[in-house]
């Protein structure tokens, strides 16, 4: 209560003299008076008058609200503007939102509280006065109908003279009491305004109108919001040491304290979904146990305003609602709530014994109880708080432009309308300035805000007008905190602190961000520590100076600047241009300071990373890290410290991470001598658990294997009482050591750990009890860590079903995370868990060959990840790099066009060079792997001097990696070299190409671990290549070696799991046979292909592909049997199936078109060779037919196919006995053949066999007519003078040799059977010449 706010209240009925009444009020604003109702006229016009009680004067009022009923017996009074002497209490000075008053109500059924009310009573009354007099007495909470302010002694005379009968029976010793404030006793909480005495024998007992009853009342509220620019708002009287003032902070010093969440300065924006969804997680299951949930974000998102919002949407349904400031005595009043309960903490990263302790008091309350924490992050603290935790993960506010714009909009014309009290400015048109300001703002680009940036750069805006700065390459925070700088300086001169002191504000200013004092002894040994050698008037001012600054928080000596970015922004630079000042601070600093240094220090680290000032982060590590090495032996590091300040680490940063190892190593040594209490062992199982997964963020992968391998055994230990907790513990540690062990190439131990983790989980997630969620978000990382980890093993070890197993483990990994989100109803809620299950289930579907599948969850997992990585790049970037990568490999295997794949690649890339600089050993390998990728991309585009580039990284990077003694990544090294080699290939260099692969090969050969079946099917692809190198070197005897290793490979893997390798082992058996019909083998080719064909039936029943390579082994293995006539008879069944099988494919696409046409001239050539002339006929005329449709699309490609078919069809009439046909059709043939055989540029030897087959049917069809056989002779001596030119061009090649004996043979014949039979001894002789 504020004494100096207590008024006098008197009223007179107009035309009635004698109807007189006088009673107490209380000012609740500047000139609004709270008073009681049946002080006033009902209806007559009266004259109301309000006075000070030191004051003579009286001013008139008017009634704004009243209402006198069995409830409320209340009214507003308003001091009108007329009245220009009024005479303003110094505590409602300046704008009247600074001093809004706040509201209480009891809430407990708990002991009676003190209480206040300070009036007039008549036995204070004088000759020429009335004075003051405060009861105080107690106050029921739920005592009754009535409620009221008991004092057993206080009994008073009452004095009556002067009083005409009627009155002076009415009066009583608290008679004028009526109006007076009530308010808890020592607070500023008013609880009510005295309504009646109830004339008790003994002691004193008022009535009273409860707060809360006024509060109820809409018109009510309306009018002292219209007076206080601030909505009342209702607190618990009893939690008034526990929880934060409801009504905003608008006692605002200096522009950057707008910017205060809460200050409510800028009107509540956007979040309506999150909002709604806390306000269900609030009403739903009221009589359900206490629910608690975090809700996470980046400093500046807007946590603290969604939860203040969150808080007054329940206040108007009747809740308690607060946020806790810090830590009472006794929490013990919480279990008699007789209402629902709200209770928020922020920073709850940094607290989290008191949200242990605020859960324990609130857990058997009788109305429901829902605890709403706001942290940076999820991290170990939680553990220590309640266990895990429900995420509400809240995104960034302003995603697009036109929403940037409207925040933009909203923000400066909050701000304007309450920074003139700030900066002055009487000549300033605020209205004008913001609406100026808006139009200037160049639209906002696509990237993603915060909401303090927003408002900070709509503050920066509108003080540029009145307070211009600098501004070239400054940054927003530098430009506010100038402006802040002014405020500081003015202040200072208050305190005639010269020069010398001004010098040293910016540094005590960041001593208070960095270590809040708990009283003025603190505070100044704190500011000795800062400013050693000072002379003490300095340190007695500056001390002074901080704690007028701002305002402090109750049970600290000085308050600090606000809000948290802008204050963990100064303070790291102040660290950062005295490279002294944070050992001064730190190294003597009680244990408190130590944590809120450590915590402020790395929050700015992670901002300055995620603002684009990596330099500045770095640095700021630097001196973090070289500050907890420093400390002096006599003040050492406490666990109580590392702890406190681990569990407010984030789970994964990347620029905190060899911090984060630093304080887990130090934390680990410190509780391995704790004892061995069942309590010492679990702390000692934490610590080391928090040690490998510190180990694992920076790739120690050894570290991270023997520290979860020692936590595992201690939790396995403390899990055999059968706690859900050490279970869920003990199984967290198992998939900690299971990854560890796949990093190190312990894979049978990885997957022995992982398959434990799972089961334990998968019994877990089936417990009823608390953390219920976060047993079933191990069990989703359990399944996600053993699909990896079966794909490592040495097919040898396992078999293919139980590695198929992943398939149904990555299904239900995605499926119970969208259960985790879709539960709780919010898109944003646990984001990363979902894009990790989805990222591992696109992989396993690639693995699987299930290539369209894997599409949509690819770019899900990407549209996630790239917002998560916007809003805090330091933590997310990995994770939407690897996203990135997967969904270009979705994006190739889609068909989509390359280059949308190529683009996805090379964003990763650029991504992953910096973090693959900072921290190899964790991201180089998925570096690598995207180089590699990108490589075969721009290879298929043609690039083919940047794909040698990229991919020549990519072996850089992998060749430092196999360096690494547990042989994990010899593999990739392989495959890269391999790819280089087909690089080599493809231009042409075969040298080097065999070069590449066989080091390739001896790569694999020397792997320290068994090849998984993902690299044993690249080693035996890489040995086929090396084959096909050695035949184009003319080395066809060396490459029997690798290609009989490629097929005893691929033999394993479709034995292993003929799903997936059995298509493999075909082709390769295919692509081995053309090696052996290419040097003449066709006995090993038929082998080959005959042992493709089974595989490919079985593949046949499955897909068209499977029928279309099905009919291509027949087909090739049809034509090896058909060059020999030994066994033409076998040709003719497999040329038939592959044509049957063509025609049916041919039927339902005509992209088989082309292959039915080769297939059809194949089984022709088959039909003659075995004289089966009649059923060669309809073959040799569908061959016809298809490829005249053919050469419609593509006249070059099939004019010669043509001409050969024509020729058989031809020969097949004319042996069929239809003479004339076969005439025709030759004739028909002969014209093309010619045109073509005379067309520059073709090969001698192609014309050459076309020239011999066109006599051989010219001859053949012409035989019985001269006329027609002698046209055979010109084409018959052109074929025989081409192979004689080739031959002679070429003694040794035995192509040309025969070809040359068989034109010479065909000549002959021609010529003979015209009857020229010297010319057919003379060409025979001469043999072409």
């Amino acid at each position: 209560m504020e004494q100096q706010q207590v008024v006098q209240v008197r009223s007179e009925t107009l035309g009635s003299p004698s109807e007189k009444t006088f009673g107490s009020g209380y000012l609740i604003a500047p000139r609004l008076v709270l008073t009681s109702a049946h002080l006033l006229p009902p209806d007559e016009p009266a004259d109301i008058t309000v006075s000070l009680p030191d004051d003579t004067g009286a001013f008139p009022a008017r009634v704004r609200w009243r209402r006198h009923d069995e409830i409320v017996d209340a009214a507003l009074l308003e001091i009108p503007r007329t009245a220009r002497d009024w005479p303003t209490p110094t505590t409602l000075r300046g704008a009247p939102y600074r001093h809004p008053q706040r509201w209480g109500r009891c809430v407990t059924g708990g002991t009676e509280m003190r209480a206040t009310a300070t009036g007039f009573p008549r036995q204070e009354r004088t000759t020429s006065r009335r004075n003051q007099t405060a009861l105080v007495g107690r106050v029921r909470p739920h005592g009754g109908a009535k409620f009221e302010i008991l004092d057993d002694i206080g009994l008073l005379q009452t004095d009556v003279s002067g009083l005409g009968a009627e009155k002076a029976a009415s009066t009583t010793p608290w008679s004028g009491m009526s109006g007076a404030a009530v308010f808890l006793f020592g607070e500023k909480l008013l609880l009510g305004v005295v309504r009646a005495d109830r004339l008790p024998r003994q002691g004193t007992r008022l009535s009273y109108t409860r707060s809360d009853d006024l509060l109820a009342c809409a018109d009510f509220r309306a009018v002292v919001r219209a007076a206080t620019g601030v909505d009342p708002r209702l607190e618990a009287a009893e939690f008034v040491g526990l929880l934060e003032p409801a009504p905003p902070r608008r006692n605002v010093l200096s522009p950057i304290m707008l910017l205060r969440a809460d200050a409510e300065v800028v009107s509540f924006h956007g979040r309506q979904d999150t909002l709604a969804d806390l306000e269900e997680w609030c009403l739903t299951d009221p009589y359900g146990p206490l629910a608690v949930r975090v809700l996470t974000a980046p400093g500046g998102q807007g946590k603290t305003r969604l939860a203040r919002q969150l808080m007054a949407r329940m206040r108007d349904r009747g809740w308690v609602v607060g946020q806790v400031s810090h830590e009472p005595r006794d929490l013990h009043a919480l279990r008699t709530v007789q209402y629902p309960l709200l209770l928020v903490v922020d920073y709850a990263e940094t607290r989290p014994e008191l949200v242990r302790k605020l859960r324990e008091q609130t857990r058997e309350a009788r109305h429901p109880v829902r605890l709403l924490l706001l942290a940076r992050s999820l991290g170990s603290w939680q553990t220590r708080a309640t266990g895990a935790l429900p995420e509400t993960r809240l995104h960034a506010l302003s995603p697009g432009a036109t929403d940037q714009q409207e925040a933009f909009r909203t923000a400066v014309r909050d701000i304007s309308r309450h920074l003139a009290a700030v900066v002055g400015g009487p000549d300033v048109d605020w209205p004008a300035l913001a609406d100026a300001v808006v139009a200037a703002r160049p639209v906002a680009g696509p990237g993603v805000q915060t909401a303090l940036m927003v408002q900070m750069e709509a503050l920066a805006a509108l003080l540029r007008h009145v307070r211009p700065t600098q501004r070239d390459g400054r940054t927003l925070e530098d430009e506010l905190l100038d402006h802040e700088r002014t405020y500081w300086q003015e202040t200072a001169d208050g305190w005639g602190m010269g020069p010398r002191g001004t010098k040293l504000l910016e540094p005590a200013v960041a001593a208070a961000v960095l270590c809040p004092a708990h009283d003025e002894h603190e505070a100044r040994a704190t500011i000795e520590r800062l400013l050693p050698g000072e002379p003490p008037g300095h340190l007695t001012d500056i001390t002074a100076w901080l704690r007028d600054l701002y305002p402090p928080p109750e049970g600290r000596h000085w308050g600090r600047l606000e809000p948290d970015r802008l204050a963990e922004y100064h303070a790291s630079q102040q660290i950062v241009a005295d490279r002294g000042l944070l050992r001064r601070l730190f190294g003597r600093a009680p244990d408190h300071q130590r944590v809120q240094t450590l915590t402020v220090l790395a929050r700015s680290a992670v901002a300055h990373t995620n603002q684009g000032r990596a330099a500045t982060a770095h640095t700021v590590m630097e001196l973090l890290r070289e500050a907890l090495r420093s400390v002096p032996a006599y003040a050492p590091l406490t666990a109580t410290v590392l702890r406190a300040h681990s569990d407010a680490l984030p789970e994964q940063s990347h620029v905190l991470r060899d911090h984060a190892l630093d304080v887990a190593r130090e934390l680990s040594r410190l509780c391995h001598a704790t004892g061995d209490t069942p309590q010492a062992r679990r702390d000692r199982a934490w610590a080391l658990h928090n040690l490998a997964e510190r180990h694992r963020a920076v790739g120690e992968w050894q570290g991270a294997r023997e520290a979860a391998a020692a936590a595992a055994a201690l939790r396995e230990g403390l899990a055999d009482g059968g706690s859900l907790t050490h279970r869920t513990e003990w199984a967290d540690s198992l998939l900690v050591l299971s990854h560890a062990c796949r990093m190190t190439g312990r894979l049978m131990e990885a997957y022995d750990a992982g398959d434990r983790a799972l089961n334990l989980f998968r019994a877990l997630a089936q417990e009823d009890g608390e953390e219920g969620e976060k047993r079933e978000r191990g069990l989703v990382r359990a399944l996600i860590n053993q699909s990896q980890a079966v794909w490592q093993l040495d097919p040898g070890a396992m078999p293919f079903d139980q590695t198929a197993r992943s398939d149904d483990h990555t299904e239900e990994a995605v499926r119970r995370a969208r259960a985790l989100v879709s539960r709780r109803r919010h898109p944003e809620l646990d984001p990363l868990l979902l894009v990790r299950a989805l990222t591992e289930r696109g992989t396993n579907l690639w693995r699987l060959r299930r290539h369209p599948e894997a599409l949509a969850l690819g770019e899900e997992a990407v549209q996630a990840s790239r917002r998560l990585a916007e809003e805090n790049p330091d933590a997310y970037t990995a994770d939407l790099a690897r996203a990135l990568m997967g969904l270009a490999v979705d994006y190739g295997t889609a068909s989509r066009p390359r280059g949308e794949a190529m683009a996805l690649e090379r964003e990763a890339i650029g991504l992953l060079r910096p973090l693959a600089g900072e921290l190899p050993a964790v991201h180089r390998s998925t570096l690598a792997q995207t180089l590699h990728n990108l490589a075969l991309g721009l290879s298929q585009e043609g690039d083919d001097a940047a794909a040698r580039e990229c991919i020549q990284e990519a072996i850089e990077h992998r060749r430092t990696l196999a360096r690494d003694p547990h042989g994990v990544a010899v593999p990739g090294l392989a495959h890269s070299v391999s790819v280089l080699a087909t690089f080599h290939e493809r231009t042409g260099d075969d040298a080097a190409a065999a070069e590449g692969f066989e080091e390739a090969l001896e790569i694999y050969a020397n792997a320290p671990l068994p090849l998984d079946a993902s690299n044993l099917n690249a080693q035996s692809g890489t040995a086929l290549d090396l084959a096909r190198a050695y035949d184009a070197l003319g080395r066809p005897t060396e490459a029997a070696a690798p290609l009989g290793q490629a097929l005893a490979i691929r033999r394993r893997l479709s034995e292993y799991a003929p799903s997936l390798y059995a298509e493999g082992y075909a082709t390769s058996l295919h692509d081995g046979s053309y090696l052996y019909w290419k040097h003449g083998r066709p006995i090993a080719e038929r082998i080959l292909l005959r042992q493709a064909l089974p595989h490919h039936r079985r593949m046949s029943r499955g897909s068209e592909e499977g029928r279309e390579w099905l009919a291509i082994c027949l087909h090739d293995l049809g034509t090896s049997y058909a060059r020999s006539s030994v066994t033409a008879d076998r040709a003719v069944p497999a040329l038939r199936e592959a044509y049957e099988l063509r025609v049916e494919l041919a039927a339902r696409d005509a992209r088989y078109e082309a292959g039915l046409a080769d297939t059809c001239a194949e089984l022709t050539r088959a039909l003659l060779r075995t004289s089966r002339f009649r059923d060669c006929v309809p073959v040799a005329e569908h061959a016809v037919r298809l490829r005249r449709e053919l050469l419609v699309a593509d006249p070059e490609g099939q004019e010669q196919p043509l001409c050969y078919d024509l020729l058989r069809l031809a020969e097949a009439q004319a042996m069929a006995g239809h003479t004339e046909a076969a005439w025709r059709t030759v004739c028909a043939a002969e014209k093309p053949c010619r045109e073509l055989t005379d067309r520059p540029g073709r090969s001698p030897a192609q014309n050459a066999m076309l020239l011999h087959q066109l006599a051989h049917a010219v001859s053949l069809c012409g035989r019985h007519d001269w006329s027609r056989a002698v046209r055979a002779v010109e084409p018959a001596r052109r074929a025989a003078r081409i192979f004689r030119e080739l031959a002679d061009q070429d003694p040794h090649q035995a192509g040309a040799h025969a070809g040359l004996n068989s034109a010479v043979t065909l000549l002959a014949r021609v010529l003979d059977r015209i009857g020229r039979h010297d010319e057919a001894f003379e060409a025979q002789v001469r043999r072409g010449a």
